[in-house]
């Protein structure tokens, strides 16, 4: 589901429509001019906002006989027929140089509006990517609240499927279709690199869409990059022993979630866990992404974070953190194996 454009895109696109207009009034107003003092019909000016005709309809227009002109009476032969050659000659001249001008003049009008349109049209699909990671998030809470020790879903543990799994090991309620009706939120808008969805059938598919092809899911609460290496060491070594993702991953002391031995699954309050503090408990819960889309999808460079505490911003790419080269090299390696 996309989100509607802000008033940011609604100005941009009520911008470019006022440009397209004054474009059109400044092309259509003179030729209208022209068909009707040459005797020719004046709707047949609107041709020239009709690409290929708007080349063509000058040169018509220059060459073709002009009623006015048939209607005015003269001698065959003498000054006054020289007078009306000339006469037809001219306006000709200065329709072929007026269609020459207007070509360009059009090109240039075109590369100005049509990155206006693409940066609109972006900037309304990144709104759109965001919102999905918002409701993914109240996806997780009601997950949590669900779950007597208020975790969130437990990573898959099938390899490179960075997302919840289909049907849990640890004989919790799936995500999907209990609590998450439609998995197309899990796609950016702007991903252009979804999987082949030509099967029938596919595009329904749970086990071909619900992966990490727009987001990638932690399931464990990491806060710098030092821990999301510690992280992919733990959960490479987890995969090959055939463990799940049920449980916390025990990581080298320092390593761990707040500097602890310990990487904790995600839930509800596990921000408490990671500081004696609790009033900057708030604080630590949003700084810990639940889920970050990959840095590709969006012109420039960058991506959606969903943080524990419900919100989503975009972080350029490559940029602070988790949005840097380390720690997306990491992710997209995890998803290799």
């Amino acid at each position: 589901m996309e989100a509607a454009p802000g008033i940011a895109e609604f100005a941009v696109i009520a911008i470019v429509v006022l440009f397209m207009a004054f474009g059109v009034l400044l092309v259509v107003l003179p030729f209208w001019k022209i068909c009707t003092k040459a005797g020719l019909p004046g709707p047949l000016s609107l041709l020239m906002i009709v690409p290929i005709a708007n080349i063509i309809l000058p040169f018509y227009i220059a060459f073709t006989d002009w009623p006015a002109l048939r209607n005015t009476a003269a001698p065959p032969d003498g000054p006054t027929a020289q007078r009306n050659s000339s006469g037809c000659l001219m306006p000709g001249i200065i329709l072929g140089v007026v269609a020459f001008m207007m070509i360009p003049v059009m090109g240039i009008v075109a590369a100005i509006l049509l990155p206006a349109l693409a940066r609109a049209r972006e900037a309304s699909r990144r709104a759109s990517c965001a919102n999905n990671l918002k409701q993914v998030g109240l996806v997780y809470k009601m997950f949590a609240n669900d779950n007597e020790e208020g975790m969130y879903p437990e990573l898959s543990n099938e390899p490179g499927r960075l997302m919840f799994p289909l049907n849990p090991a640890s004989g919790a309620e799936a995500v999907y279709p209990v609590y998450m009706v439609d998995f197309q939120i899990l796609h950016c808008p702007s991903d252009i690199t979804l999987p082949n969805t030509t099967a029938p059938g596919a595009e329904s598919d749970p086990e071909i869409m619900i992966d990490d092809h727009s987001y990638f899911y932690l399931g464990y609460a990491i806060a710098n990059e030092n821990e999301m290496s510690a992280f992919a060491a733990a959960y490479s070594e987890a995969l090959s022993d055939g463990h799940d993702f049920d449980q916390n991953l025990q990581v080298p002391p320092g390593d761990g979630s707040g500097g602890s031995d310990t990487l904790y699954r995600l839930g509800d309050g596990v921000e408490r866990l990671l500081t004696d503090d609790f009033t900057s408990a708030a604080l630590i819960a949003s700084e810990i992404p639940v889920m970050i889309e990959r840095p590709d999808n969006h012109v420039p460079a960058g991506g959606n974070v969903l943080y524990l505490d419900g919100h989503v911003r975009f972080v350029r790419y490559p940029g602070e953190w988790p949005m840097t080269e380390e720690t997306i090299g990491i992710l997209e390696s995890l998803d290799r194996l």
